[in-house]
């Protein structure tokens, strides 16, 4: 992992990444996309439910506006994001490092926002703490070597680096396409 953006500490980490959200250039790119942005997710997640079917409680990270979470509510599933700026009905206030939820409570979590994780160990443990036994995890990677954006922190060398950082996880599928991953991983029923 390489950090392609330096904070002092994380407090300017998270001042920096709320403007992500309230930035009016990046809401003039992302809301008038809104419907088609939460069908594309819909058909995205559609194959979920072979794996973990619905009503399975969602947990989606970096949610921004909440496309991801209305696209796994339209199939069926009972979902919620976090991000640092609230989204009406659909994104509750919350750093992804420090989850305001009980241990072992989400069956599923999502995240396209994996290149803005401060602290990747931090990360991962909420991920392993909140997700209960049996549970998966989908993630959307992105492996750019340049043209990084305002707000990405970090990038991962491959799909693995970020497998291993799930331990007693398996990759259960995976896509590539455009320099770009999807990753489900199943979490082990029984825990060490």
């Amino acid at each position: 992992m390489k950090h392609v953006r330096e904070y002092a500490n994380h407090a300017e980490y998270l001042r920096h990444q709320c403007e992500k959200t309230t930035d009016p250039v990046v809401i003039e790119r992302f809301i008038p996309k809104r419907a088609s942005r939460i069908q594309s997710f819909s058909l995205r997640f559609e194959f979920l439910k072979e794996f973990c079917p619905p009503p399975a409680y969602v947990l989606c990270l970096g949610a921004r506006y909440g496309e991801e979470v209305a696209g796994f509510r339209t199939l069926g599933y009972e979902a919620i994001g976090v991000d640092l700026v609230p989204y009406p009905d659909l994104v509750i206030e919350a750093d992804f490092h420090a989850l305001p939820f009980a241990d072992g409570t989400v069956d599923l979590i999502y995240s396209n926002a994996v290149d803005h994780v401060f602290d990747m160990p931090a990360f991962a443990a909420e991920i392993c703490r909140v997700l209960r036994p049996g549970g998966w995890v989908y993630v959307h990677l992105f492996f750019r070597d340049k043209d990084f954006g305002l707000y990405e922190v970090m990038r991962l060398a491959d799909d693995a680096e970020f497998a291993a950082s799930l331990p007693g996880f398996h990759v259960a599928k995976r896509v590539e396409a455009n320099g770009q991953v999807w990753l489900l991983l199943h979490r082990e029923e029984v825990l060490a």
